[in-house]
Order: C-alpha cells, then sequence, then structure tokens
C-alpha cells in the first residue's frame, strides 16, 4: 500500500508532499484511499471512488482529461486503456489521452488517445507540421473537406480498414467514432501550441 501511495503522489506535488507525511503517520489502506480521492475531487478531475492508480504512476495529470508522462520511455498495455477510458467517461468531452513526451516542447510527440462514440470532433487542421494515427482498437471515419464543409474524400479507420493514415497540414479533417470507443496513437510535430490549430471557418460561423 505504501509502494502504491508513493508512486500516486509522484504524479501531483502538493499530493505527494501530505501522501509522505501521512505514510509517516502509519495510515491504514482506508486514510491513504480518503486522502488521494479527496485530494483529486478538490482538483475537479474525477469521481468518488475512482483513482486512475497505473497512470498517476507513471505521469501526471496537466487537465482533467490529460496526462503528460514523467519522462520517455514508459510502457503500457490494455489495463492502462482502460484506466482512460474510465477518465474519458467523467469527461465532458468524452475522450482522455496520455501524453508520452514529457514536455510540450518537445520536437517529437506522442499520444494515446481514446474517445467515446460521444465524442465530437470539429473539423480543424495543423498549420504547421502533420499528424499521424495508428489505430488500436474500434472504428472511425476520417473525414477531409474542402471549403464550406464540403467533404472531398474519407479514410474508414478500423477494423479490417485502414490502421495507418497520415495526414498533411494544409488538411482540414476530422473524427467521427463509429464504434463504442476508438483508441488510437498519434504522433505530431512539436512543440505544441494551441494557435497552429485552426478551426474550420465555416464551423465558427454557425
Amino acid at each position: 500500500m505504501r509502494c502504491v501511495a508513493r508512486r500516486i503522489a509522484d504524479g501531483i506535488p502538493r499530493l505527494r508532499r501530505i501522501t509522505l507525511e501521512l505514510l509517516s503517520q502509519r495510515p491504514t489502506p482506508s486514510d491513504v484511499k480518503s486522502l488521494i480521492t479527496s485530494e483529486l475531487q478538490s482538483k475537479g478531475a474525477f469521481e468518488m471512488n475512482y483513482i486512475p492508480h497505473l497512470l498517476l504512476s507513471i505521469s501526471r495529470q496537466t487537465s482533467a482529461e490529460v496526462f503528460h508522462a514523467h519522462h520517455w520511455g514508459i510502457s503500457w498495455g490494455f489495463d492502462l486503456i482502460e484506466e482512460l477510458k474510465e477518465v474519458a467517461n467523467r469527461s465532458e468531452q468524452s475522450r482522455a489521452r496520455l501524453c508520452m513526451h514529457p514536455s510540450l516542447n518537445d520536437r517529437h510527440q506522442e499520444m494515446l488517445i481514446v474517445m467515446a462514440k460521444t465524442a465530437i470532433e470539429l473539423p480543424q487542421r495543423r498549420t504547421t507540421g502533420f499528424d499521424t494515427k495508428i489505430v488500436l482498437e474500434g472504428q472511425a471515419v476520417l473525414r477531409y473537406y474542402a471549403t464550406e464543409n464540403v467533404v472531398t474524400r474519407s479514410v474508414i479507420l478500423g477494423g479490417p480498414h485502414a490502421r495507418y493514415v497520415h495526414t498533411q497540414s494544409d488538411e482540414f479533417h476530422s473524427l467521427l467514432v463509429a464504434s463504442d470507443w476508438f483508441v488510437f496513437l498519434e504522433v505530431l510535430k512539436g512543440p505544441f501550441d494551441s494557435n497552429t490549430t485552426e478551426i474550420a471557418p465555416w464551423i465558427l460561423k454557425q
């Protein structure tokens, strides 16, 4: 229990300090769980009785649905994907991601992303770089647009269809999730700058 609590605490500096103080007092497992749940709830990220143990042992939480790895070289499996799904279930955006690059400034960026069927992605494009998607689970339709919401082509992802797709920066595109869950890896050119993501102008007119 002490080992798990220490790994979880590494994800949030203030929680790390409080947890280490509590561990010095020989707490019960119930004490530790109550402390961690209370601290996470204060951030507005999770519902009662849910703690993403695996995620917080390898990453830090930077928003309600985004985690950044402590360092390059982490490993994960399907159990961590299930945790991301639980986070997505509690998210207003119906999605969650683990950024495997520790810093927003990294020139190479990789993300594990889960999207529920209710997730909505507006037509958008990156004004610099590219994005590459590698499908792990589920199905979705990747649509490419010309001006004024005209679909120029579509790529079916997952199942017996494409598992890899590369998108150039000048193409507006969106994902429409067709299965209960869509799980994929996304590779981008960094550093991350929200100003390099452009929402399609015809969406802003609506």
